[in-house]
């Protein structure tokens, strides 16, 4: 997708990651989880966390950590 399709569904990209909010203890974990979220549905030509971080602004050290020590329930 692009940046102008990804942000023409912004309002509805919003409401459904609001859904998961309960999951997220942290504040600054439901953010770097939608960072994530958002850059693996842009048209990155790599989906890993380095180009993701970047795109968003953020550490990639920041991302790395946040999906490496999250304790999943799957």
């Amino acid at each position: 997708m692009t940046a102008d399709q990804i942000r023409s569904l912004q309002p509805e990209m919003a409401g459904l990651l609001a859904f998961f909010r309960p999951c997220f203890k942290r504040v600054a974990s439901f953010g770097h989880w939608e960072r994530y979220i958002v850059g693996l549905i842009t048209d990155l030509r790599r989906k890993s966390i380095e180009p993701i971080a970047l795109a968003a602004g953020v550490a990639v050290r920041m991302l790395q950590e946040f999906l490496a020590d999250l304790a999943w329930d799957h």
